[in-house]
C-alpha cells in the first residue's frame, strides 16, 4: 500500500472507477430489462445490482488501483460513471436492443407472414370444402331417400 498517493494516480483511479460505475449500469439495466416488471423481481434485481456495484468498486479497489485499497474518491467516481451511464448510456443500448430484438425477429415474421399462414389459408380452405361435400352428400341422401317410393302392403280383395 502506497502511503502518499500523488493527483495523477487519483484521477486515473476516479476515471477507471467512473468505467467500472457505466459497466455496472448497463449491467444493471439489463438485468431489470430481462426481469421484466414484477415486484419481486424488480426487487431482486436491485439488490443484485446494489451488490455487483459494491463488488466492482471493491475489486477494482484492491486489485487494480494504484494504491491498492478502495479510497473515497473511487467510490464517488462510481456512483458519478453509473448516473452518467444510466443517463446516457442506457437509453442508447434499450433503443439498440430493441433494434436487435426486431432485427432477430425479422426472420420468424416473415415466415409466420409467407410460408405459415398460406399454408393455414390452404388447408382451413380444404376443411371447408370437405365439411361442405359432406354437407351436400347428406343432403344428397337425404333427398334420394325421401323420392324412393315408400314400401306398400298389397291389399287382397277377398
Amino acid at each position: 500500500m502506497v502511503a502518499g498517493v500523488g493527483t495523477a494516480q487519483r484521477l486515473i483511479d476516479l476515471f477507471y472507477s467512473t468505467g467500472v460505475g457505466v459497466i455496472c449500469a448497463l449491467l444493471y439495466a439489463l438485468m431489470r430489462t430481462a426481469a421484466g416488471s414484477r415486484r419481486g423481481a424488480l426487487f431482486f434485481c436491485d439488490l443484485a445490482g446494489f451488490l455487483l456495484a459494491a463488488g466492482a468498486i471493491f475489486s477494482f479497489g484492491v486489485s487494480f488501483s494504484y494504491t491498492g485499497c478502495l479510497r473515497w474518491y473511487m467510490v464517488l467516481g462510481e456512483g458519478l460513471g453509473f448516473l452518467g451511464g444510466a443517463l446516457t448510456v442506457v437509453p442508447k443500448a434499450a433503443k439498440l436492443g430493441g433494434a436487435l430484438h426486431w432485427l432477430l425477429g425479422l426472420p420468424f415474421v416473415l415466415l409466420k407472414r409467407f410460408v405459415f399462414a398460406p399454408v393455414g389459408r390452404f388447408f382451413a380452405k380444404k376443411r371447408q370444402q370437405r365439411a361442405l361435400k359432406r354437407k351436400n352428400s347428406q343432403k344428397e341422401e337425404k333427398q334420394s331417400s325421401e323420392t324412393l317410393p315408400k314400401e306398400r302392403k298389397v291389399l287382397y280383395n277377398s
